[in-house]
């Protein structure tokens, strides 16, 4: 196990390689992940932080927005799975 998990990936994808010479590796999705936006969009919610200080003795209501891009990548995975 390594520190970092890019490490990881990076030693896991060594051994898959190892243990399976022929299957095919799909590492393009960073560069697709903008146009793919258009199709499936990138989930964005806010989420309440409760009170917060804000300044000097100020308090305000506070949220969090949080975006995740599972949903897209689990398709654009399925896809290509299926272009295989």
């Amino acid at each position: 196990m390594a520190l970092l998990a890019a490490q990881n990936i990076k030693q896991l994808l060594a051994r898959l390689a190892e243990h399976a010479p022929n299957a095919r590796v799909v590492s393009n999705y960073k560069d697709v992940r903008g146009a793919l936006a258009h199709v499936w969009d990138v989930e964005i919610r806010s989420d309440p932080k409760g009170m917060q200080t804000v300044g000097l003795g100020k308090r305000a209501f506070a949220t969090v927005a949080v975006s995740t891009n599972l949903k897209q990548f689990t398709k654009y995975s399925r896809l290509q799975w299926r272009l295989l």
